[in-house]
């Protein structure tokens, strides 16, 4: 395959941004999923899917747009007045989930390594000033580094816990009915976490694309990276509906369940997490960076710089409460965003066809 090269690098960077804090933890999994019981699996399905089409036809617009920053990619697909709310609210949301995330980075730093919480939130803020600083080719790189090592450790959490027991269906159902999941709201779970990803990547995927030398890579990348994220959904939901009843009220679900396999399976999965959260909070400060500023120029530079000082010292303000209020009104965002993106893509790829 021509440009394989190029198409593996789309596939893990476009994993290491919708691959956030929550996710790796197990919190937004477990919320929005496992939580569902048997209806995990179908919410997990259609949220792949839905992250994977919208994935590729925002990669591809922002290819064939060649754009610079989100700006160009919304207007394609809203009215202009509209277009501009959404613009805005993109914007304030990249900036500050970024926060939020370097808040939860610094926190499994702080806790998992016995560090200072000041060494900790200075060390992780300063490798991510000085990620900003590469060129975007090596910076989508080092986006992907990360990806095979999740997969490894999501893959051995999975089967190490699905060999050892059962699925304990009975008790995530039990919980779902007693909460008011299951079939009630299964499906909307599924919609909204599917919605809130193309929202949180929207923007580093429109930059992406645009920077990208083959059209194919928009696809195939896409297709790639929606298949690992579908993967690791549905590995880390099984690993723990198979411990349940031992994660309903744990905080970071995936990494007490690495910590229960070894001590050393728990430092990797620890390790891998912080690279996680640094990995998504590279992605929406470039993003953000490129609204504003042209990429590599001064401009950009004094921005950057600017944002690793406001991103330090609210690290220390507890931005992590700000999840549960944040995320569910991006989703609503998200999600009429996902309209157009679904409603257009599918119309392009008509036209190309009958063309």
């Amino acid at each position: 395959m021509k440009n394989l090269k190029e198409i593996i690098t789309v596939a893990f960077a476009f994993v290491g941004v919708v691959v956030g804090a929550g996710f790796a933890t197990g919190q937004e999994i477990f919320q929005f999923f496992t939580s569902n019981g048997y209806f995990s699996i179908y919410g997990v399905l259609i949220t792949g899917l839905i992250i994977t089409i919208g994935g590729i036809f925002v990669l591809h617009t922002g290819f064939k747009l060649r754009s610079h920053n989100h700006t160009e990619s919304i207007k394609y697909y809203l009215p202009r007045s509209v277009a501009t709310i959404f613009d805005i609210v993109l914007t304030l949301f990249l900036f500050a989930l970024a926060m939020i995330m370097t808040a939860g980075g610094v926190s499994t730093i702080h806790e998992s390594f016995g560090l200072p919480y000041v060494l900790s939130s200075a060390i992780l803020v300063m490798i991510i000033l000085l990620t900003l600083f590469l060129k975007f080719d090596r910076l989508i790189t080092v986006l992907g580094v990360v990806t095979p090592f999740l997969v490894i450790i999501v893959t051995i959490i999975a089967v190490y816990y699905l060999s050892k027991g059962q699925l304990h269906f009975e008790s995530a159902n039990q919980y779902a009915n007693t909460n008011g999941h299951s079939d009630k709201l299964w499906w909307f779970d599924a919609i909204n976490y599917g919605s809130l990803q193309i929202a949180a990547a929207f923007s580093f995927l429109s930059v992406m694309g645009g920077r990208l030398k083959s059209e194919v890579s928009t696809i195939w990348g896409g297709i790639i990276g929606g298949i690992i994220i579908t993967f690791l959904l549905l590995m880390l939901n099984l690993g723990m509906i198979a411990q349940f009843t031992e994660i309903t009220h744990v905080a970071l679900p995936s990494l007490l369940l690495a910590k229960n396999i070894s001590p050393i399976i728990g430092l990797f999965m620890s390790i891998v997490m912080v690279l996680v959260i640094y990995n998504t909070v590279v992605g929406l400060m470039y993003a953000f960076a490129s609204r504003f500023t042209e990429p590599y120029t001064k401009s950009y530079y004094t921005m950057i710089i600017v944002m690793a000082i406001v991103t330090f010292a609210a690290t220390f303000i507890g931005f992590i409460a700000l999840i549960g209020r944040v995320f569910p009104i991006m989703g609503i965002f998200g999600f009429i965003l996902l309209i157009p993106i679904f409603i257009k893509g599918i119309f392009r790829k008509k036209s190309t066809e009958t063309q």
